[in-house]
This record gives structure tokens, sequence and C-alpha cells, in this order.
């Protein structure tokens, strides 16, 4: 989505201990699952300016998952980038995170 985007500068966060490891190490990784995603994010990594990865505990990542189960309920809205609901602005409040007033 970044890359669609045109964004240059990137940060990726992640609580997928595996993923994080493979992409910060460029080790191969013997879950046949992950390989496809891998691969794209090697031939992608060149594409961005700054492309900076973040591991979190999956504790610290409840925004992450809040925004995912909407997500899989297909209600997500890319004006939640201005506006987003007051239950996100809440558990980024929580979670310590910047996010907009109320």
């Amino acid at each position: 989505m970044a890359y669609v985007r045109g964004f240059t500068n990137v940060i990726v966060e992640t609580d997928f201990k595996v993923c994080f490891a493979a992409v910060q190490e460029d080790i191969s990784v013997s879950n046949w699952t992950l390989y496809p995603i891998l691969y794209d994010i090697r031939m992608l990594k060149a594409s961005f300016s700054s492309l900076r990865w973040a591991w979190t505990t999956r504790d610290a990542n409840h925004a992450a998952d809040w925004v995912a189960s909407q997500a899989r309920r297909g209600l997500c809205a890319e004006a939640w980038v201005i506006r987003p609901p007051t239950a996100l602005v809440y558990v980024l409040s929580r979670d310590g995170l910047p996010c907009p007033p109320n």
C-alpha cells in the first residue's frame, strides 16, 4: 500500500517476530506461507528512500488489532487517517500513541 500511494519514507511495525527477523536479517524462512510475503517485501525495499522496521509486543499492539478486526469486517475507511473513529482514538491513547483529539 505504501508503494502504491507513492510513499518514500516508511516505518513498518509488526508483532510477528519471525517475519521481523527474516526481513531485518535477510534470512530465508522455511515457512512456505510466509515466503511470498517476504519475497514481495524484499522486492519493494529498493522503492523506498527509507524503510525501517519496528517490532512491538502483542500486548502493546491493541490499536493494530482493533484496526485489523474492523478491516476484516469491511469497516475501514481512508478518512480514518484524518478523522479516526472515537473507539480507535481511545485505543491509541491507551497505547500511549499520538492521536487527534475526539
